[in-house]
């Protein structure tokens, strides 16, 4: 799905269409001394935060290509994907839950400006809405812990514990500095300096 241009271990992605790479860090200073501070204080150098070794001092990746930010959208749905004739796109709509026979999903409900509606599915539905949606969606389908689905009005369909349970936060510290040059990023945010990176 990916194409990291930032490694070549085969524990990363080389043929898809999200380009990843890693930023030319040569004209930052501040980045370039963060990095050598941390090899200073011992700390390991991770060159592919993302495969096997995580923990570490790093330059971020990114999914920038040619200057412009590669969004999943631009990146997996494009116009030869569009108008493939088994694919139809709902924009500002939002499912609400997955509709079941029994124990088999056979479609989902959606909600959008036209109101509610739903939509059955001829094979298989597909559920992904990342590590906080997906057991959302399920526990508003009926499944997860039975008392807590119970407590909210929901029909348990299946009595399971484990969804939404042991969801890890990544927490972020955020540290601001005041440089005595003209090293920061602040510099970028004026109107003349946008128009000259995004030239870039």
């Amino acid at each position: 799905m990916q194409r990291a241009n930032s490694s070549v271990r085969p524990s990363r992605g080389h043929g898809g269409p999200l380009n990843v790479s890693r930023p030319d860090i040569s004209g930052s200073p501040l980045q370039a001394a963060f990095i050598a501070a941390g090899r200073e204080l011992g700390y390991p150098m991770s060159p592919d935060y993302n495969g096997r070794q995580q923990e570490g001092f790093a330059v971020e990746e990114q999914t920038i290509e040619s200057g412009s930010r590669i969004s999943s959208a631009r990146a997996f749905l494009t116009d030869e994907v569009r108008r493939r004739p088994n694919l139809r796109i709902f924009a500002s709509a939002q499912v609400t839950r997955v509709d079941f026979d029994g124990l088999r999903a056979v479609g989902v409900t959606v909600a959008s400006r036209e109101g509610m509606k739903s939509l059955r599915a001829r094979r298989e539905v597909v559920l992904c809405a990342g590590a906080v949606g997906s057991p959302h969606l399920l526990k508003l389908s009926g499944i997860g812990p039975a008392s807590e689905l119970k407590q909210h009005g929901v029909k348990p369909l299946i009595d399971n514990p484990n969804v939404g349970a042991n969801l890890q936060d990544h927490p972020l510290v955020s540290l601001r500095f005041a440089c005595s040059t003209a090293v920061g990023l602040y510099r970028h945010t004026r109107p003349i300096r946008k128009v000259i990176a995004g030239a870039r």
